[in-house]
């Protein structure tokens, strides 16, 4: 998944994204939320 390709992507392929792809996108994030957390404990909420 690329995130250049998701944002500059027309209309009709995001709408082929469908949500399913979004969480795939949210999860991905959370991801490396949480790689930041453990390189940066000292600044976690």
């Amino acid at each position: 998944m690329n995130l250049q390709t998701y944002f500059t992507a027309g209309p009709k392929e995001t709408r082929s994204w469908s949500f399913l792809k979004v969480l795939q996108l949210l999860n991905a994030l959370n991801q490396y939320i949480q790689i930041f957390k453990r390189l940066y404990p000292s600044r976690s909420c």
